[in-house]
């Protein structure tokens, strides 16, 4: 779990290849659970059931939403305006020598130095990858608290069973 913690932060602050890892990462957890939920037994089969869920309604509701959900600047969703939000905040432009592609620290067009570069501007990390990272994170997040619920319900169920037949 802490993995995953630290690939999602990762991969919001960085996007590009790790928010692609995580992704792929978390989509392999995903499944994980969903064989667990087909072919485990008790408190496991539980937790996978309980993940799912909110999991895939989470992800139903994102698609019913449309591509406007995974957009830094736009979706209707809380959850999308709180990672937009976030997105504001960790947004940093870079400029890049378009010959090299280096980054040019302290950039100013009005310095010698650069008036004759070709240099592109970059926005840095990925909307579009931090927005995809932020949404799985949430869904993960939700799917774990689903699990854990789960489980609780399947523990109290338990203890009542067991209470009723030494009763």
């Amino acid at each position: 779990m802490i993995f995953f913690l630290a690939l999602g932060i990762a991969s919001l602050r960085n996007g590009g290849l790790i928010a692609s890892i995580s992704v792929v990462c978390n989509f392999v957890f995903v499944a994980g659970i969903a064989v667990v939920a087909f072919v485990g037994a008790d408190k496991a089969k539980a937790f996978s059931i309980g993940f799912l869920v909110p999991v895939v309604l989470y992800s139903s509701a994102l698609s019913f939403g449309g591509e406007d959900e995974f957009y830094a600047y736009r979706g209707d969703f809380p959850s999308t305006q709180a990672i937009g939000f976030g997105y504001r905040n960790a947004v940093r432009t870079v400029w890049i020598d378009r010959n090299t592609g280096d980054v040019i620290p302290d950039f100013d067009r009005s310095d010698p130095r650069y008036r004759n570069r070709s240099v592109r501007e970059e926005k840095l990390p990925d909307p579009k990858g931090y927005m995809i990272a932020g949404q799985m994170f949430i869904a993960v997040f939700l799917g774990i608290s689903g699990g854990k619920l789960a489980c609780i319900v399947f523990d109290r169920h338990n203890t009542i069973q067991i209470e009723s037949n030494t009763a």
